[in-house]
């Protein structure tokens, strides 16, 4: 085993986050990136091959949620994700320019909210391969 640490995210994650941020922009301080990518963001070498993100949904119907993703390229990867997301609060989902796995966990615990609320935005190497100053 062993090997160095990778901090260097792949073309494909970059793109899939790229279009993630699309959809994180819209819900004002009421989404993040989470888990993996969340600590490369912070410094902490990792290896990661797909992308979770936290919505807060309480009041946003799946149906919706699945719209807006697809809007940004980024499907279901399951059959009747709507039933799947609804039940277990999490959508499971694939960047389909990318085949990037995508998780959207639905916030809507007291201590989701307070997370998302108080998220501090990074930014990775997606920042420098865009030309506007969006943050992930």
């Amino acid at each position: 085993m062993g090997g160095k640490s990778r901090t260097t995210l792949s073309s494909g994650i970059v793109r899939a986050l790229d279009d993630v941020a699309k959809v994180i922009a819209r819900h004002d301080g009421r989404a993040a990136v989470i888990g993996g990518i969340a600590v490369i963001a912070r410094g902490v070498p990792r290896l990661t091959r797909d992308i979770d993100v936290a919505i807060a949904a309480e009041d946003i119907p799946v149906r919706d949620l699945v719209a807006e993703f697809a809007d940004a390229g980024i499907i279901p990867r399951i059959a009747d994700a709507v039933a799947f997301a609804e039940a277990n609060q999490v959508l499971l989902a694939r960047h389909t320019a990318s085949g990037v796995d995508i998780d959207v966990s639905r916030a809507w615990l007291p201590f989701e909210l307070e997370a998302l609320a108080s998220a501090m935005p990074s930014c990775l190497e997606v920042c420098e391969s865009r030309s506007r100053s969006q943050r992930i």
